[in-house]
């Protein structure tokens, strides 16, 4: 796979395909909140709200050719799409158990509870856990101590926890349309999670076809999130 290739596709995926994901995620927040501004509609609008931040930092850190605000702003862009999922859990829990049960201090506790893990990420910075500079051609390479500690907070916080919730919920649902309309969801929760784990392996495995991959398949972002957002819809 030739350079040119994995270059034009980081540029259609970073100066294209980036700004109109970021804005697209903050409209479907917009109007989450604008349909309510109840605690559960909050948590679902914080989900693309944080993704969107992070998107947006990646998009500002591509433009840049200074090692060290690249490699902080790697790290920040990182824990935000991460951060994300966390809302998307506490979602389901509300919907799960209702927001009665689910009591605000029990989502606040899980919610810094992630964050302070998440945050151990940036202790990999002096040990060369992201290396990303000219000699990369400006693409993160991520070692494997700060890779499998990435992929295991992720899959054991948050993304095992979603797809458990997300199966309860559907398993309480009577109407067949629901039913239906939550299977949305949950295609769109496999290809967003498909998305980020290819984006963690192609950081850490370094070849070029990997990352061509993970770049266009990163296009399809936008539908799994429209799918989430038709999945969860009818409960807001």
């Amino acid at each position: 796979m030739s350079l040119f290739q994995t270059d034009i596709a980081r540029f259609a995926t970073v100066l294209v395909f980036y700004p109109i994901m970021a804005i697209i995620f903050i409209v479907i927040a917009i109007r989450i909140i604008k349909r309510n501004r109840r605690r559960l509609n909050v948590t679902f609008s914080l989900f693309y709200i944080s993704i969107a931040i992070g998107v947006a930092i990646n998009m500002l850190y591509a433009l840049i050719q200074d090692e060290v605000i690249v490699l902080v702003l790697h790290y920040i862009a990182t824990y935000f799409v991460g951060f994300g999922l966390i809302f998307l859990l506490t979602t389901n829990r509300i919907l799960l158990q209702s927001a009665a049960i689910y009591s605000a201090k029990q989502q606040i506790r899980k919610i810094l509870i992630y964050a302070v893990i998440l945050a151990g990420a940036f202790l990999f910075i002096p040990f060369d856990g992201v290396v990303i500079n000219a000699s990369t051609e400006w693409r993160p390479i991520w070692n494997p101590f700060f890779y499998i500690y990435i992929t295991a907070v992720h899959s054991g916080f948050v993304v095992i926890p979603i797809i458990v919730t997300s199966f309860k919920i559907r398993s309480k649902m009577t109407e067949r349309i629901m039913r239906k309309r939550w299977n949305s969801l949950l295609l769109g929760i496999f290809g967003l999670l498909m998305s980020m784990y290819l984006t963690f392996l192609s950081n850490f495995v370094i070849n070029t076809t990997l990352r061509l991959i993970s770049a266009l398949y990163a296009i399809t972002i936008v539908i799994w999130a429209i799918l989430i957002y038709r999945g969860v819809g009818k409960q807001l």
